[in-house]
């Protein structure tokens, strides 16, 4: 993976766009071996899909009208499931955690063993992942 943040964006190019698209100042950029994506953050946009650099047209299906707030009470309720459900949610926030770390280290790899939870090729990056509590606010487990 490579972890773009703030003003630092990919080149058209490099994400598999189109070389005249316009890479947008908030969203989020996946480039796969076969495909890549992009959405907007903020704008209800769903997100474009390009294959071979040529952007792919087909019906995507318009996501429910439901922020994350209502979804949360609804789940409290026992009505459905919220998109950002834990199973989902707790990997993420794992990926945008260790983005953070990546950002201190440019123009390194950084292995991460999800298993040990920690870097296998840097004590220094390990050192960000938890923080020492002053005694008597250790926290059991951490």
């Amino acid at each position: 993976m490579i972890w773009y943040d703030g003003k630092k964006k990919p080149t058209a190019e490099e994400a598999g766009f189109p070389s005249k698209t316009k890479i947008p100042d908030n969203g989020v950029i996946l480039v796969g071996e076969k495909a890549s994506l992009m959405t907007k953050h903020g704008s209800g946009h769903l997100p474009d899909f390009y294959v071979d650099g040529k952007k792919l047209t087909y019906p995507l299906e318009t996501p429910e009208a439901n922020d994350h707030y209502g979804q949360w009470v609804s789940a409290i309720r026992g009505e459905g499931t919220p998109t950002s459900n834990f199973d989902y949610s707790g990997p993420m926030t794992e990926t945008v955690l260790l983005g953070t770390i990546a950002c201190r280290f440019p123009r390194q790899n950084l292995h991460w063993d999800s298993t040990k939870l920690q870097f296998s090729n840097s004590l220094e990056a390990n050192n960000l992942i938890r923080q020492a509590y002053r005694k008597g606010w250790e926290v059991e487990g951490l």
